[in-house]
């Protein structure tokens, strides 16, 4: 379903940034011309003109102009400047959707004009294809009319959930960073699986289909991971450092993201 007609812009159009374009024009949730990218590379520009059809410019304020949905898809420190630049021209008309970790709704909202709607959201790569688990935290001046377009979004991404946005750190370091825990998994198993004489496409296709089947009988079945794993009679993991090295992974992820607030001097 189309976003109401409703035209969109990115600043920053880097690898999330396109993504999202990537997956919404795919899903049909905008067309090519409702969507405006914007970036300081004139290449990167040019590469999503080519491939996707839509507008672009180099001149933030042609963004912000542009859509009455605008996303925020430039570096964490950068975030601030690129605000302050395109500042004049937002009001309550406008939503603006922050893609940058580390920048609180609190700051987003000091930046911009009263009453101008902020969202953030914390998207992970799996949104390419649809089936992206994405964590939302919504600022005090959303409207019940503007949640609804947002919600068209992320359906068109995936999965989603609210959080406070004190939360949105921990969500972060789970569902953003998360594959970057899983795809080292895919490739040992697959890797074990060659060494043992399996083709390497095979293996690789065995290997995250097994992760992925996994990961549905957990999700549609609602019984337990501890359950389900009692169905299976050989188990020849070392679990206690399995859970160590995934929970270490996290909690190092939510160290980096508290402190890049800090470094920014964004921490409340």
């Amino acid at each position: 379903m189309l976003l109401r007609g409703m035209k969109i812009s990115f600043i920053g159009s880097g690898i999330m940034g396109g993504i999202w374009i990537e997956r919404l024009i795919e899903a049909k949730v905008v067309k090519p011309e409702d969507v405006m990218a914007c970036d300081l590379r004139a290449e990167r520009l040019a590469e999503l003109q080519e491939k996707l059809g839509i507008k672009t410019a180099q001149d933030n304020h042609q963004g912000a102009e542009f859509g009455e949905i605008i996303v925020i898809a430039v570096p964490p420190g950068e975030v601030g400047a690129v605000l302050n630049e395109i500042r004049d021209l937002l009001d309550s008309r406008k939503i603006i959707i922050s893609l940058a970790a580390a920048v609180p709704l609190k700051r987003l909202q000091d930046l911009l004009p009263q009453g101008v709607a902020v969202v953030r959201i914390m998207p992970n790569t799996p949104s390419l294809i649809g089936v992206g688990m994405n964590a939302v935290a919504y600022g005090s001046s959303v409207t019940a009319e503007q949640r609804q377009i947002v919600q068209q979004i992320l359906d068109a991404l995936g999965v989603s959930f609210e959080v406070p946005d004190e939360l949105i750190n921990l969500t972060t370091a789970l569902c953003a960073v998360g594959p970057t825990y899983i795809f080292p998994l895919i490739d040992a198993l697959a890797k074990a699986a060659i060494e043992h004489g399996l083709s390497a496409d095979k293996a690789l296709r065995a290997a995250a289909q097994t992760v992925l089947g996994a990961a549905q009988l957990v999700l549609e079945t609602g019984r337990s991971p501890e359950e389900l794993k009692g169905m299976i009679g050989l188990r020849t993991l070392r679990e206690e450092e399995a859970r160590k090295l995934f929970a270490d992974a996290i909690s190092t992820a939510l160290e980096r993201l508290q402190g890049l607030e800090r470094k920014l001097g964004m921490a409340s």
